[in-house]
């Protein structure tokens, strides 16, 4: 927890998870209930399951040390975190919504807010490497608009 508060970036992508979290689980609600805003029932479950969802997603995250990844080095193998903590963090609430026995709570909704929560979560981090890394190369050369070759030596495969 300490190495998420100490770092600003950090800080704030949680914030921005917790916003995440919440509005993708507003949109399986809505999604399954075919109606925007959300009314009675459906309205009043929401309120009261949502807090602990994002709780629980976020705590997880950091458990899983999602929030340590590099935006710039996003690869497979942190979207696999990602997906294995978001999946965690589903299993937990499934587990607390039996534990307060919410058996009216619709199952479609965490099929879909766990699908709506990947996909939201995982374009957040792909997208710095889509508009920062994979820019054209005239954004990316030097001051004089020439560009600058490196060689990396001792990079083996992955330096080519």
């Amino acid at each position: 927890m300490k190495a998420v508060v100490k770092r600003p970036v950090r800080a704030m992508l949680l914030v921005g998870d917790a916003f995440l979290v919440a509005l993708s689980y507003y949109i399986a609600f809505a999604l399954r209930a075919d109606t925007i805003p959300l009314v009675d029932n459906d309205s009043k479950l929401f309120w009261t399951t949502m807090p602990a969802l994002v709780f629980i997603r976020v705590a997880v995250r950091i458990l899983f040390g999602v929030y340590r990844i590099s935006f710039r080095h996003f690869c497979v193998r942190d979207a696999m975190l990602l997906t294995l903590s978001t999946l965690f963090s589903s299993c937990v609430f499934v587990v607390l919504l039996l534990a307060t026995q919410r058996h009216d709570f619709p199952k479609q909704v965490l099929i879909i807010d766990w699908l709506i929560i990947l996909f939201l979560t995982a374009s957040v981090r792909l997208s710095y490497r889509v508009v920062v890394d994979e820019r054209p190369a005239s954004l990316r050369s030097s001051s004089n608009g020439a560009l600058r070759r490196i060689l990396i030596v001792g990079a083996g495969v992955r330096g080519v």
